[in-house]
């Protein structure tokens, strides 16, 4: 039985909920590490991270944080958390704790638009989303955050990739049409992006002209196995001014040697929601069985209305 939920310090409570979430999920997911956990829920900006935990006879057995993002929408930009991180570990299942944390964490949220993700038909996701309901916060579903896998191939094109400083900011010019709901850093989140304590880089492909056709970040995300924990180069956060195939390609060949071996190695990408299938698929490209609903909760009518997917990392 479930005796307490509170509001925890997250940074600080980070391998306490490092420990809860390698408990929680079974692999291949995630590497749930305290530094990894630190670092994203120490992201800058004019939000503050929010975190909870439930506990059960003195010990912690459950957590559930949010972050914080800038977001565009083609219609202007804006401050929004993004939940994640929540587990329960297995032998405190059914007694309530997933909706008790959600309880607690959604009022510290509150008023602030929240993008969530959630297995596709899973308790989880039911819980989620009567949350938020129950909260009263409008509920808006994004296109699935689908993964793809990318074979390592040689791209012998004239487009470059080219890293992109902090002081850039968001460097591709958005169309207020587009339908897309877009990461944008600024300064700040751009520079502790790039703290990522597996590593990253946020590079940009220009054409022979040097116009920029796209952006992205290139992650050696940290993967839990069933043996032992792997890396693996993982595109996030992709934005194509239009659609090209080869930029794409661009992209993939930057980030498959962007680790630190030698050989040229399989590239991922956690969500390419926004990038139409025959598109992925010219870039060598195949869908993997990993899924992920995406939502936006709590956002304004007006900023919601036209949007049908968004490019941020599954986290």
């Amino acid at each position: 039985m479930v005796a307490e939920i509170r509001q925890v310090a997250p940074i600080e409570f980070s391998p306490v909920a490092s420990r809860i979430l390698t408990g929680a999920w079974r692999p291949p997911c995630l590497s749930y590490s305290a530094e990894y956990l630190a670092w994203q829920l120490s992201f800058p900006g004019e939000l503050t991270p929010k975190a909870v935990a439930a506990f059960s006879g003195g010990e912690a057995v459950g957590f559930a944080a949010a972050t914080v993002r800038r977001l565009d929408s083609g219609q202007g930009r804006f401050w929004a958390y993004v939940l994640s991180f929540v587990g329960v570990l297995p032998e405190a299942r059914g007694a309530g704790a997933a909706r008790g944390l959600y309880s607690v964490l959604l009022p510290l949220l509150h008023p602030h638009p929240v993008v969530a993700f959630a297995e596709p038909s899973s308790a989880g996701e039911r819980v989620l989303v009567d949350a938020f309901e129950q909260s009263g916060a409008s509920v808006h579903q994004l296109a699935a955050c689908r993964a793809i896998g990318f074979a390592p191939r040689a791209y012998s094109g004239e487009l470059r990739v080219v890293d992109v400083p902090a002081s850039d900011g968001l460097p591709v010019p958005r169309d207020s049409a587009s339908q897309v709901l877009c990461n944008a850093p600024e300064d700040e989140q751009f520079a502790h992006y790039m703290q990522d304590p597996r590593g990253r880089r946020c590079v940009r492909v220009e054409d022979s002209s040097g116009d920029p056709l796209g952006w992205g970040m290139a992650a050696q995300v940290e993967t839990l196995t069933a043996f032992a924990i792997v890396r693996v180069p993982m595109l996030e956060s992709l934005f194509l001014s239009h659609e090209n195939a080869e930029a794409l390609r661009a992209f993939v060949q930057f980030a498959s040697v962007s680790g630190a071996g030698s050989a040229p190695a399989p590239v991922f990408a956690s969500n390419l929601s926004f990038v139409d299938e025959p598109l992925v698929k010219a870039a060598g490209g195949r869908s993997l069985p990993s899924t992920f609903n995406a939502y936006l909760f709590g956002a304004d009518p007006l900023i919601t209305s036209e949007l049908r997917a968004v490019n941020l990392e599954v986290i």
